[in-house]
């Protein structure tokens, strides 16, 4: 959605950064300027180049020193008016700098709790940043990680961390997660043998291909969208 937030989250190795990647390599075919901030782990030129992104017109930001540094860089973007599209990958990776920084910038130790110091920051960043976002019409797309929430309870479930704010300026929630193993692709292949007498024999067997995703569509305040906590099933 132009000048809107959809979040996609889900458990890892479920094909999230595959298909923000697409979406982003669909974005530069349309003439969009895409600008792809990542949090986690460094991804291999390779990979880009797999979907068919022209790093030559992406601007790529690398491991933001803290979250504020990352949002800064969206706030900046869009109120300028210069980005179609704005990728954090992932909301999980952004480190307010109350979580490492103390007084004066001092280097805070590990031992010190941060107690929803994601979700205060980015309830801030929303409220100054969300009509900068509108007016450009600019898409933001946040990735999230699936986390266990409801701790302590008698009901533990998987849920998307970031506080209320995200839910509540979110135009779109995706959640992706992996299908039932019977639903995977396969395809039939015929294992040969040849045995004692030198006859040829083969088997048919059926192997996996990949498998099969579960998009959920938790929230949308699209009219033309499909309904909210609808499921569509992706091969």
């Amino acid at each position: 959605k132009q000048g809107g937030h959809t979040i996609v989250w889900g458990q890892y190795s479920v094909g999230k950064t595959a298909l923000i990647l697409n979406t982003l390599s669909n974005a530069q075919k349309n003439g969009k300027l895409v600008c792809y901030v990542n949090t986690e782990k460094p991804i291999d030129r390779e990979r880009f180049e797999f979907f068919g992104i022209n790093l030559d017109n992406l601007v790529y930001i690398e491991a933001p020193e803290n979250a504020e540094q990352a949002l800064e860089a969206m706030r900046t973007l869009c109120k300028n008016k210069v980005i179609d599209l704005f990728i954090i990958d992932s909301i999980n990776g952004l480190s307010p700098k109350s979580s490492t920084e103390g007084k004066e910038g001092a280097e805070r130790s590990l031992e010190k709790k941060d107690v929803a110091a994601l979700a205060l920051t980015l309830s801030n960043f929303y409220n100054k940043v969300n009509a900068h976002v509108f007016r450009s019409k600019s898409a933001v797309i946040w990735i999230g990680q699936a986390r266990t929430q409801g701790i302590g309870t008698y009901f533990t479930r998987q849920g998307l961390s970031g506080g209320k704010a995200q839910e509540f300026y979110a135009y779109q929630i995706i959640q992706m997660r992996k299908d039932e193993k019977s639903n995977n692709p396969n395809r039939s292949i015929k294992l040969y043998t040849l045995n004692d007498v030198g006859k040829v024999t083969y088997k048919t067997v059926e192997e996996e291909t990949g498998f099969s995703i579960v998009f959920k569509l938790e929230k949308t305040n699209s009219s033309k969208s499909a309904r909210e906590k609808s499921e569509l099933r992706i091969p």
